[in-house]
């Protein structure tokens, strides 16, 4: 289970929390290693919900409560850094307590897999990436523009020495307040055709 009791969910918490507030950007645990102890308990227990879905004559994987996990798992996995956990943190708080839950009525053998609600919970899930992704879709163009003429007219800004540098020269001049460390992420070198904008 994700905790044994009180006590250890408090200090898993508290252990979330200072990682998401650390400033170095990639300063932070690579959940990605299935070797630390909570990502090993989150393992184990979807091979368990497995055990209960086949016991029930459920799909693998189809049920609420393996939506919940899995999801639980790949939100702590996608977090490579202190700003990307600290967007998602909530949420994964909110699903630790939920697999806290699930893992009991696992253990109780109470548990009864819900496969409608697994679908609806993936299909929500669906919709909020896709909205997610047309918003970022519309950023990401947006700063490729404002790249795109940088790297035509100013020779200091060509000069800059990583994405980092870009990133931040485009944050200051375009007065971008966004607190997301994704930018640097969204200026990838630009093809030789492109760097020359047409007039």
């Amino acid at each position: 289970m994700p905790f044994e009791d009180l006590f250890e969910q408090a200090t898993v918490f508290d252990l979330l929390d200072e990682l998401a507030k650390q400033p170095n950007q990639q300063a932070i645990t690579d959940f990605r290693n299935p070797s630390y102890i909570l990502m090993r308990r989150l393992h184990l227990l979807m091979m368990q919900l497995q055990e209960a879905e086949k016991k029930h004559g459920v799909t693998l994987g189809a049920s609420y409560q393996s939506a919940i996990v899995r999801n639980l798992i790949w939100a702590l996995e996608d977090c490579t850094n202190a700003g990307e956990l600290r967007e998602e943190l909530p949420a994964i708080r909110e699903a630790l307590l939920l697999a806290w839950v699930i893992q009991t009525e696992v253990d109780y053998d109470v548990i009864e897999p819900l496969v409608a609600d697994g679908k609806a919970h993936l299909q929500r899930q669906k919709d909020a990436g896709f909205r997610r992704w047309e918003a970022n879709q519309e950023k990401h163009m947006q700063w490729r523009k404002w790249q795109a003429v940088e790297e035509s007219e100013n020779s200091k800004f060509r000069s800059l020495p990583s994405k980092q540098a870009k990133a931040l020269f485009l944050k200051n001049k375009h007065a971008i307040t966004d607190k997301q460390e994704t930018i640097a992420k969204q200026l990838e070198p630009l093809a030789p055709s492109k760097r020359t904008l047409k007039k």
